[in-house]
């Protein structure tokens, strides 16, 4: 799994391992680095809100 997915989010989070999966995808579909550094950094932002409806 992505270490930045595992520090951020963790690996029990809900989203975590889809993220792991679309990342695995554009790698494997040739995208560049600067691409999965950029989609990666707004997943995060969009889970970090997702999941954690304790919080709510």
């Amino acid at each position: 799994m992505d270490p930045v997915i595992i520090e951020q989010l963790g690996r029990a989070h809900p989203l975590a391992a889809h993220l792991d999966d679309f990342l695995t995808d554009l790698a494997n579909a040739s995208a560049s680095a600067h691409t999965r550094r950029a989609y990666r950094g707004d997943l995060m932002q969009f889970a970090a809100h997702h999941g954690d409806r304790s919080a709510r």
